[in-house]
Parts: structure tokens; sequence; C-alpha cells
């Protein structure tokens, strides 16, 4: 973090688990904020171990942003009433933290539930020029 310190202010975590919990605790410790995202699938068992470290995160202010799930509505692992509940538990546990959802940018428009859940919209869009992919993210809060 101290070598990327001078040149970022916020960095994005995919996940809760395996270690990346660890990464927004020394961010803050170098003055960077995070988006702490929580990876979420069809391992129902695992999405509690996620949510319960991004809680636990939030709770030591370590997570300046939240991101519960990223494109599981594209890639059909939840259900738009899975993914509301998993939303819904997250913002009442992480209290003065936006949560938002990751998704292509089509997905808010197709689920206008969860775009309304939502705090903060990060809306993926994959622009191609020749052939070569770009990822783009946009970041909409309300």
């Amino acid at each position: 973090m101290a070598v990327i310190q001078p040149y970022v202010s916020w960095i994005r975590t995919f996940s809760c688990t395996e270690g990346h919990e660890l990464i927004p605790g020394v961010a803050a410790e170098h003055g960077i904020k995070a988006m702490v995202g929580i990876w979420l699938d069809d391992d129902l068992e695992h999405n509690e171990q996620e949510i319960s470290n991004a809680l636990q995160l939030a709770a030591q202010g370590h997570a300046n942003l939240l991101g519960v799930g990223n494109e599981v509505l594209l890639r059909g692992d939840l259900t738009e009433d899975q993914l509301l509940g998993y939303i819904n538990r997250v913002k009442e546990g992480a209290a003065g933290v936006p949560v938002g959802y990751v998704d292509a940018y089509f997905e808010f428009e197709e689920h206008p539930k969860v775009t309304a859940a939502c705090d903060v919209i990060f809306a993926n869009c994959y622009p191609f020029w020749e052939g070569c992919p770009a990822d783009l993210a946009l970041i909409y809060m309300k």
C-alpha cells in the first residue's frame, strides 16, 4: 500500500475471505479508502462468511462503500429475491456505510427492485474496440 498510496485515494476489493478481508485495514493505515466487495455466488454457506467479514470491516470503520455481490444476476448465481435479502441485511448491519451492487449496466434496468434497494450503483460497462475488451465501472450515488 505504501507504494501505491501517493497515486490512489481508493481501492476496490472483490471479496472478504481468503485474506482479502485484511486489505481494507491495511489501506486505512495508509489513508486509502476502500470499496469493499462481498463476493456472492451459489455457495450460500460461503456467502454467510463473506457477509460476516464485511460487517466486521464496516464496524471497524474500514469500509467506505460496500458492494454486495458482483454480477450474480448476470451469471445467474442468485435470484433477485436472494440478492435483495443480502443487500438489505448488509444495509441493516452496516448503518452509515453506503451499500450497493455491482453488475452489468443493463441488469439495473431489468431489476428495478435491486436498483431501488441500493444507496450506490456500481454499473459495469463493457465496450469493445477492435476486439480488445476494456472494463469501465460507473458509480452512481443516489
